[in-house]
């Protein structure tokens, strides 16, 4: 079963490439419970919010840089933006200057309201510390920047922390060293290395500030790197660092690290949001989720391709390889695999939340978009494993669906595959039997694309028909007499004729000619050119063409005759009229009728013509009374055989 979720939008998000892959990030808004999934770029930043997209990103516009948002200028750009943030009504931004010197800046709508390149130290001296870079985050609502500063020789320059106190309102604390230690927007954190100790600040989403102080030797200096702090567990006070070849989970309670994973390999381990204490980490190729309280490994799976972006929500696990999206559905013990999705374009980040995701991602001619897509309103349909027959055809029901089906990887050329009207078709033009596999990729407007295996199993024709029934009783009607024959194709058949007789000739029934029958069921008539009351040990010829090719067929069945069915002709010449019956009969009453007069005579009939004297009438209607009680009539210029029940 395949699931694809609907695309609300999908958008660009600058000119060109990022110099970096995204950070998955999460927004709250007032009123919510649940934040929103989001992508922060070094120049761009997007979110969804009541079902929109936000997006913040830079344009060139008549040779000037502007930032955009939604693709409404905010404001020109003289410099390099390298961070920018948006919480809806601020847009913090962190920009290297054309004089090389560095600014942060915060403009609300297109008014600047705030801003700094630098820091004023000494009372009399006013010597000057430049900007020298700026970490940029959010917890919340509340923006948060890391300011690094530098001076002249002999400056005592320090780090500066500058976040939002109120709507418009910023503050400045100074801070010997300080490192950006991590940020997911549910919370920002920040240490400020002391000589002897460390103080963890995490600042949360709730505008609340936890702070904690440790030594210099608890944690290993190989883990005291920006942004190494990955999971920040408030009521348990555990925290796990990554410095990129080794996690670490550390007691902040306790002081003391609680456990460790090598993986001898770089390893990501993006932000996730679930109700879960668990962690999400990749190398290369593999998946792991781990116990955030004990670094046990919960889940894993290795991949033969490289993974380019991860993300987790409670109910999904989402994987990319360069332009493939693995989707994973949660289970008791693990995720399983699904559906594949094409994206048009290298992916580089994935943030999923409840519902919905986004997908960050470059297209061949280097232009960075992204998707925003939800599962809240997603098609569903099934594709099985398909085995037909030397050319046969069989058919998928697709539901509702009406895709357009793109060959991947093609199948032998005598395998067509195509779409009619809801229903996947599959026909053999020849193809020798075996297994075969395509590759499809299944477009539904308005939706991810679906990439999938179709296994092709065709084997040798051994029999054109799955299911084959004759009715047990003859049927009489106005256009003769007959039998129904029911049958399913497994194949279409050019031209079809069958049979029905016994080695005595007592029995003669067929078909018409039928020409270009589709696979499946069919209802046909055998009519009964003649019969004799008894039963039967028939013998049923089927004789059928395909592609130039002659099928032949024979099934053998007891039938029972209830009363004797014949073709009779009738011919006059002078005062002789011949009748024709196909088998012996015994007494039957003839009945010789004109305009002006009747005849009637007792007669056995042979097989072949049979002379009847006429005494001079010229009949224009012969009757034929049998035993069996049946008549037969057969009037001048007609051709057909009529059946009628004698009276009694």
């Amino acid at each position: 079963m395949f699931v694809t979720p609907m695309i609300i939008e999908d958008k660009p998000i600058g000119e060109e490439p990022d110099p970096a892959p995204p950070r998955n990030i999460y927004v709250f808004r007032a009123g919510t419970e649940e934040p929103f999934p989001g992508l922060s770029y070094s120049r761009a930043f997007v979110y969804t919010s009541g079902g929109k997209l936000y997006r913040t990103y830079v344009k060139t516009v008549s040779g000037v840089t502007h930032l955009l948002l939604n693709d409404l200028s905010i404001t020109p750009i003289y410099g390099s933006l390298y961070g920018v943030i948006f919480n809806g009504l601020h847009h913090a931004l962190a920009v290297k200057l054309i004089d090389g010197s560095h600014a942060f800046v915060i403009i609300e709508g297109k008014r600047t309201i705030y801003r700094i390149t630098d820091v004023e130290k000494g009372f009399l001296s006013k010597k000057k510390c430049r900007i020298e870079h700026v970490d940029l985050g959010i917890a919340g609502y509340n923006i948060v920047a890391v300011v690094h500063t530098g001076g002249a020789p002999g400056t005592r320059c320090k780090d500066h922390l500058i976040y939002q106190k109120r709507e418009s309102k910023y503050s400045r604390k100074e801070y010997n060293k300080l490192i950006s230690s991590g940020w997911n927007g549910l919370w920002f954190s920040y240490m400020d290395l002391r000589d002897k100790d460390i103080i963890l600040y995490f600042m949360l989403w709730d505008g609340s500030i936890k702070k904690y102080k440790l030594s210099r030797t608890h944690i290993p200096r190989t883990h005291l790197i920006p942004n190494s702090i990955v999971y920040y567990n408030i009521s348990d006070e555990i925290i796990v660092l990554n410095n990129s070849i080794e996690l670490i989970g550390f007691s902040l309670k306790d002081k003391r690290i609680i456990w460790s994973k090598k993986f001898g390999l770089p390893v990501r381990t993006p932000y996730i949001y679930t109700r879960e204490e668990v962690l999400l980490a990749y190398t290369d190729n593999d998946i792991y989720v781990l116990d955030a309280l004990s670094g046990d490994v919960i889940w894993t799976k290795h991949v033969p391709d490289k993974i380019t972006a991860c993300s987790m929500s409670d109910k999904y696990l989402l994987v990319a390889h360069d332009d493939i999206l693995h989707l994973y559905i949660r289970e008791t013990t693990g995720f399983k695999k699904t559906t594949e999705y094409k994206i048009p374009g290298s992916i580089n980040g994935i943030t999923i939340q409840g519902e919905d995701i986004l997908i960050g991602y470059t297209t061949p001619g280097g232009i960075p978009r992204v998707a925003y897509a939800t599962y809240s309103e997603n098609v569903v349909f099934k594709l099985k494993d398909v085995e037909i027959t030397s050319g046969g055809t069989a058919e998928i029901e697709l539901e509702e669906v009406i895709p357009k089906i793109k060959i991947v990887k093609p199948a032998p050329p005598r395998l067509k595959i195509g779409i009619s009207e809801n229903k996947l078709v599959i026909s053999d033009h020849g193809t020798k039997p075996g297994k075969y596999t395509t590759r499809l990729m299944v477009e539904v407007a308005g939706f991810l694309p679906i990439l999938t295996d179709l296994n092709i199993s065709v084997a040798e024709l051994e029999s054109l028909f799955r299911k084959l029934s004759i009715q047990s009783t003859i049927v009489p009607s106005e256009i003769g007499a007959f039998i129904p024959l029911s049958f399913e194709l497994v194949s279409p058949i050019e031209e079809l004729y069958v049979t029905m007789t016994n080695v005595d000739g007592y029995i003669y029934a067929t078909t018409n000619v039928l020409r270009n029958l589709k696979p499946g069921k069919h209802i046909v008539p055998l009519y009964v050119l003649w019969a004799k009351m008894g039963v039967y040990e028939t013998i049923i010829n089927i004789s059928a063409w395909l592609r130039r090719k002659k099928y032949g067929e024979e099934l053998r069945t007891k039938f029972k005759v209830d009363y004797d069915i014949l073709p009779l002709y009738l011919r006059v010449i002078g005062e002789t009229s011949y009748v024709w019956s196909p088998i012996s009969i015994r007494a039957a009453k003839i009945v010789l009728r004109s305009k002006t007069a009747e005849y009637t005579i007792v007669h056995d009939l042979v097989p072949g013509w049979n002379e009847i004297e006429t005494y001079g009438l010229i009949p224009d209607e012969a009757i034929v009374e049998l035993p069996t009680g049946i008549a037969y009539i057969v009037r001048r210029g007609e051709d057909i055989v009529r059946l009628v029940k004698t009276p009694g």
